[in-house]
């Protein structure tokens, strides 16, 4: 399963008065900033989706697109940031087991693509379950672009690649030899378990508890429930909202 477009459209949505409301009234108990917080809410969407979907096909992968992190490089002025512009942490979310596979939408010119994607590859403990995702349009980029940067994937012991659109990949055969059906897809976290929460007969201010279990802030949904993907299964769980903290969970 892909998740994409779970990103903020820049500074918009932060400057809004809505989004400004929120963060003014939790922020003395979150403590944190409002790049922070945005990266929270964006986490805790994923979290719930992922949650959700585990609870009844606990077989399944997830995988979530995110834009690059061109901010570490010089000479990238087109190209905005995943984690300050899209507040995405996708890094965080593989190494938190809340996907298996992190796919980077590296759609640009080979030169740019290598320097970009060699910063995903010194992230040595994640690298292997990354997998970026490329143009194949022919009409934008050359068949010796194209080839170009995945050959410095195969250089760099890389996964694979997922490529955009598949008719230009199908069509091109001699570029796109060894077409898969990605065996090599497993759960990168085979302890992560997802866990739904009835917080229902407690007050919960503004949606937002902390998990002292990892420290983060998390949302719940409408009913009150709260979804939470941990890498392992607490005895108790510690929920501190805006006005109570209790142990609401024994597994």
């Amino acid at each position: 399963m892909l998740f994409t477009q779970l990103k903020y459209p820049g500074r918009k949505v932060l400057d809004s008065p809505a989004f400004k409301n929120q963060y003014e009234g939790v922020s003395a108990f979150t403590g944190s900033s409002e790049q922070e917080f945005a990266q929270d809410v964006i986490t805790s969407c994923l979290e719930a989706l992922v949650t959700e979907a585990r609870l009844i096909k606990p077989y399944l992968v997830f995988s979530a697109q995110v834009e690059p992190l061109p901010h570490e490089m010089r000479g990238y002025n087109d190209l905005d940031p995943a984690d300050s512009y899209y507040f995405q942490n996708g890094g965080e979310w593989l190494r938190e087991g809340l996907i298996d596979v992190l796919v980077p939408r590296m759609h640009i010119k080979h030169r740019s693509f290598k320097d970009l994607y060699d910063t995903y590859s010194e992230n040595t403990d994640i690298s292997q379950y990354i997998i970026p995702s490329l143009r194949g349009d022919e009409e934008e980029f050359s068949v010796r672009d194209i080839k170009r940067s995945l050959d410095h994937i195969r250089q760099n012991n890389g996964r694979g690649a997922l490529i955009y659109t598949s008719t230009d990949a199908l069509k091109e055969r001699t570029l796109y030899e060894g077409i898969d059906e990605l065996p090599f897809l497993a759960h990168t976290h085979q302890t992560t378990k997802a866990i739904e929460i009835d917080l229902s007969d407690f007050h919960i201010p503004r949606d937002i508890v902390r998990v002292a279990n990892d420290g983060r802030c998390r949302f719940v949904d409408q009913n009150n429930k709260l979804s939470i993907s941990l890498s392992e299964l607490p005895r108790y769980l510690s929920i501190a909202s805006m006005d109570e903290r209790n142990a609401l969970f024994d597994p």
